[in-house]
């Protein structure tokens, strides 16, 4: 937490949705998806897509329970070195779904997986929202099950309890359109 002023209660969190586990086969390109059913209304107030060197497209969906798709964020030529936050306000209603899709094309002859590191590959919308769903991850596709947003209330925070062990650093955001933050 970080209180520049005094606490209000509309708590913001942030969550990634994107798939968790797949693999990109020496000299192949894949698309990979996830998506995740909402069943409480919640709203998204920005998005930062995230791929690795191998993204090729991104594009993150809201499916309304109706069936009517509306396009969140569309990349169609993935740059890693420009990576910048989209204002995207939208309100996801209970049965509404959230769908992040990535292209990913591995020219090495070895194959590639999801991971950590940057030679791994990743393939999220990292996403502010309110008020916190209780997990980091928004994955009902992937094999693997997301682990569990810890509670912490706000007494909790001593200052530096929850703080980074590595410092935060900060990048200048870029206009365009759609608008960013």
């Amino acid at each position: 937490n970080l209180y520049l002023d005094e606490p209000r209660e509309n708590k913001v969190s942030m969550f990634a949705s994107g798939p968790l586990a797949y693999a990109v086969p020496a000299f192949s390109e894949v698309e990979v998806e996830s998506t995740c059913v909402f069943e409480k209304p919640i709203s998204i107030l920005s998005s930062t897509p995230h791929m690795h060197e191998a993204g090729r497209e991104f594009l993150t969906e809201v499916i309304r329970a109706d069936g009517t798709v509306e396009t969140l964020v569309q990349l169609d030529a993935w740059n890693f070195f420009e990576q910048p936050m989209y204002d995207t306000a939208v309100v996801i209603n209970p049965g509404d779904a959230i769908r992040t899709k990535c292209k990913l094309e591995n020219t090495g002859a070895v194959a590639l997986h999801a991971g950590d590191t940057t030679e791994d590959q990743m393939c999220f919308n990292f996403m502010y929202h309110t008020p916190p769903i209780g997990s980091l991850f928004c994955d009902t596709k992937g094999d693997v099950v997301p682990p569990p947003l810890p509670e912490i209330a706000s007494d909790d925070c001593d200052g530096g309890a929850y703080a980074p062990e590595e410092p935060v650093v900060f990048t200048e955001l870029i206009g365009g359109v759609p608008p960013f933050l």
